[in-house]
């Protein structure tokens, strides 16, 4: 039963081609481009307050708005412990200079490069130094980017969108309920934006659950709807109950998730190896256990695009992963396919020491047209969060990437943001590079 009245094909080539994501305009090379990353600014994000009776923490992903220049969409993966699960609009902006603390300098305007090129500027939050000095008893409800103004990273919640049913889309199928159709674990990890304007989600569900809940693909529009629930392949998927021999781990489903620069298809990367590519998998689905277990690869699916709304898995790839001594869990945080062969990786681990739970995180960059004769995927090691210590303070658990706003003379950035997990033991923090190709 045909429920809406879509576009044709046509017309959404037509808006892929004119998207504004100035990525999508960019030749694309016929090799993978060398990728270097320059720091350039960060900030740490106070999660104390509250936003829109909201609690901002377990930032899980990031991606730019295609309709909003400087707009970002980042997930949470809060399992409705605090709040029902949703995504946040950011506004973030780099400027070149710090504006002064001074508080006669609360009118002066502040001009960033907007994303066409950076040829034009435009003015942002006249009042952006206001908030250095605020009176003590300011409401829980008060913006919590009005801490934020005095640094060259500017972050600012614009708005949450709850996830919801619409259940007039379930009409035609009286029988089934939203509960039924749609999981009631939802643990968002991954986002993109899809050709035709929605937004792609990854959610991880809960394999602890009984019976099982497996994880999901599903598009949501940019109000929340969940709209269209995607196939995943059999192996990916766990028994729904009794002794689990494939699909993936417990909470390590599809952490990463990007579209490709022209548009034509979407990546996912699990978190770490499925359960039938451990070379000894531990039944308790204990992390330790796991890690012994010394895993060798975690798998890349493509999805493409074959006709309006439709999404058809195509092919999976092989990225070799293997934990280094002390570690007890190394995976794949999130992915970014920078052009037509080269994707870029967060890889973060996780390493217990006398000060505590510690991360590692290491950003790399693989050819997605050239492997090992082990059939593996080549990666080489571009940057490690570990040169920022001096900057960042202790490195935390990064588990966004995205391309960020556009720099002077049109440079290109990256936009890094940290899941705090919702302990005061850990923060989110927003960290922007320049990139050098």
């Amino acid at each position: 039963m045909k429920i809406f009245n879509y576009p044709s094909w046509d017309f959404l080539h037509q808006r892929i081609r004119f998207l504004k994501f100035g990525f999508l305009a960019m030749a694309v090379a016929s090799q993978a481009e060398s990728v270097e990353l320059k720091y350039m600014a960060h900030q740490d994000f106070d999660t104390a307050k509250k936003f829109k009776k909201s609690k901002i923490g377990g930032l899980s992903a990031i991606v730019p708005d295609d309709e909003s220049p400087n707009s970002y969409f980042v997930v949470s993966d809060d399992r409705g412990n605090l709040n029902e699960p949703r995504f946040y609009k950011f506004n973030i902006f780099f400027r070149e200079q710090p504006i002064s603390e001074d508080i006669s300098s609360s009118k002066k305007a502040v001009e960033v490069g907007n994303a066409q090129k950076g040829k034009q500027t435009q003015t942002v939050r006249e009042n952006v130094n206001n908030s250095i000095k605020k009176p003590a008893n300011k409401t829980e409800e008060t913006s919590v980017a009005e801490t934020f103004s005095n640094n060259k990273l500017i972050v600012e919640p614009v708005s949450v969108h709850w996830l919801k049913y619409d259940l007039s889309r379930l009409s035609h199928q009286p029988q089934l309920t939203s509960a039924q159709k749609f999981s009631e674990v939802l643990d968002l990890e991954g986002i993109a934006v899809l050709p035709w304007g929605d937004l792609a989600v990854s959610s991880e569900g809960d394999l602890n659950h009984k019976p099982r809940v497996n994880p999901q693909i599903f598009s949501i529009s940019k109000a929340g709807v969940i709209q269209k629930e995607y196939e995943i392949p059999a192996p990916f998927l766990a028994e729904g109950s009794g002794q689990q021999k494939k699909g993936v781990q417990n909470n390590l489903a599809f952490e990463g998730m990007s579209l490709s620069p022209n548009g034509k298809s979407l990546w996912l990367a699990t978190e770490a190896p499925l359960f039938q590519d451990l070379e000894s998998p531990s039944q308790s689905q204990d992390r330790v256990d796991q890690a012994k277990a010394s895993p060798k690869f975690v798998r890349f699916l493509e999805y493409n695009f074959p006709d309006a709304f439709v999404m058809k898995f195509v092919r999976e790839l092989k990225y070799p992963l293997q934990e280094e001594p002390g570690e007890l869990q190394r995976g794949i945080s999130e992915i970014l396919i920078w052009s037509e062969r080269s994707c870029l990786v967060l890889e973060r681990s996780v390493q217990l020491t006398s000060k505590g739970i510690e991360f590692k995180v290491e950003i790399f960059q693989t050819d997605l047209n050239e492997k090992s004769t082990n059939g593996l995927l080549k990666k080489k090691k571009i940057f490690d969060f570990s040169e920022l210590r001096d900057r960042l303070g202790k490195i935390d658990n990064f588990e966004g990437m995205a391309r960020g706003p556009r720099l002077a003379e049109g440079k290109e950035s990256l936009i890094f943001v940290s899941d705090d997990n919702f302990k005061s033991s850990q923060k989110t923090q927003f960290v922007l590079f320049e990139v050098k190709e």
